[in-house]
């Protein structure tokens, strides 16, 4: 049994590791304190992690702990004792079975998730931007493109490293574009109230894949790679929606790895500012329906916008009620074809003139 050693008073006292009798113990602790998951010792200045899910339901069963960072991650915990058989084998595909299930979410799902905790926390006045302080287009952003690309964190806490485990995340980890690290939290209890905790990481293999440094994209950058990507008449729809959102509204640049994104936004009374599409060089154009429902916009001004996109030969966004509080995308290519982009840009002229005609609580104006 693992021990430290406790000077006080001028005495020295060996203190043992307590055993976690259930994993709700264990369950309990990384749900109140994310700080016991150890991630610099992979990452360089990880952001902070907050608790967004506790027992969250997918079809093979329920993850036991779900984190959001805010830098748009989230991380998978699963929780299993050394005493549990489960701890060497089945745990692996299990929790690679709900990455599967998550990777299938967006944005709306996830703020859904952390809305449907902090209620059952007791913290009904907070939403999931708040919570993290982010401001949401942006954040948003950043969430969907990970979930897109697969990058989540799945971690496996236990409270004692057993083999083979290690051996097969290592493996797993050095050939996956996930992080599926181990936690080891080693528990000794100084007194009834006081504890000393332990947390050690494994599994990863060097430095961690997802420590990629975020790129800080501006014009130059976003319409140089935009250039490189895509053919002629793709970047010239770039260009084009890309001078409407600066000539009418705000451009406001994401913060990808794999590629540049910048978000249409425009202002009520220089005060709330409302997003209406995202442009990714590397996928298409997003339809931010999701941030328009939640800042107050009627659906049926959402169902009109949809219908004049859709009247656009070549453009199918999916004529239903889910639709309009989500964020559906479309390609590039069929507004490369005559007299197509003109139809799109005067929908969006048409979209931006009705939102600015609502009567929207304003906010404060995010940083540039």
């Amino acid at each position: 049994m693992a021990r430290i050693l406790l000077v006080e008073g001028g005495e020295i006292r060996p203190v043992d590791s307590t055993k976690f009798l259930q994993e709700a113990a264990l369950q309990d602790y990384l749900e109140q304190f994310p700080e016991l998951l150890p991630l610099h010792e992979v990452e360089d200045n990880p952001p902070p992690m907050i608790t967004i899910g506790r027992e969250v339901p997918v079809p093979s069963g329920a993850i036991d702990i779900l984190f959001a960072d805010g830098a748009g991650r989230l991380t998978v915990v699963e929780t299993k004792l050394a005493k549990n058989p489960e701890v060497r084998r089945e745990v692996i595909g299990q929790i690679i079975e709900y990455a599967s299930f998550v990777c299938q979410w967006d944005g709306v799902q996830v703020e859904r998730q952390a809305t449907e905790y902090f209620r059952s926390a007791g913290k009904s006045e907070l939403n999931l931007y708040q919570a993290l302080a982010v401001d949401e287009s942006e954040f948003r952003s950043k969430l969907e493109e990970n979930l897109r690309q697969g990058r989540i964190r799945l971690v496996i806490a236990v409270d004692e490293l057993v083999e083979p485990l290690r051996s097969t995340v290592t493996f797993l980890n050095t050939f996956s574009t996930f992080d599926l690290l181990i936690l080891q939290l080693r528990d000794f209890e100084l007194d009834a109230a006081k504890h000393v905790f332990i947390p050690s990481l494994f599994g990863y293999s060097g430095t961690s894949k997802t420590e990629k440094q975020r790129k800080s994209w501006d014009e130059e950058s976003f319409l140089g790679d935009a250039k490189a990507r895509r053919s002629p008449a793709e970047f010239e729809v770039i260009r084009e929606v890309y001078d409407l959102a600066v000539n009418t509204g705000r451009a406001q640049f994401g913060t990808g790895t794999s590629g540049g994104s910048f978000t249409y936004r425009v202002s009520v009374d220089g005060k709330l500012w409302l997003s209406l599409i995202t442009v990714f060089n590397n996928y298409g154009i997003q339809f931010c329906f999701g941030s328009l429902t939640w800042r107050g916009v009627p659906r049926e001004v959402l169902a009109e916008f949809r219908d004049r996109v859709n009247a656009i030969p070549g453009i199918h966004v999916p004529e239903d009620e889910i639709t309009l509080g989500k964020y559906p995308s479309i390609q590039f290519a069929p507004l490369t074809q005559r007299g197509n982009l003109a139809r799109f840009k005067e929908a969006l002229g048409w979209l931006r003139e009705q939102v600015l005609q609502l009567p929207l609580q304003p906010e404060a104006e995010p940083g540039p």
